[in-house]
């Protein structure tokens, strides 16, 4: 299952992240093992979100 991952670091700045985990301790626990300067904030599985974000993301891509 994909899960969006909403992290936080010291200076404020924010960072969105997609996780494929089998449930969210497992996505917590592998986002904090590949940023650990970084605070998880919120981790849903809202399949709105993930499209919401996906379509973000893409949009970002193609503007440069």
């Amino acid at each position: 299952m994909k899960y969006i991952v909403n992290l936080v670091n010291k200076r404020g700045m924010n960072k969105v992240k997609f996780v494929e985990a089998t449930d969210i301790k497992s996505a917590q626990s592998k986002v904090e093992a590949k940023y650990p300067e970084w605070q998880v904030s919120r981790i849903t599985p809202d399949e709105e979100q993930l499209d919401y974000y996906s379509l973000v993301k893409d949009l970002r891509r193609y503007d440069k």
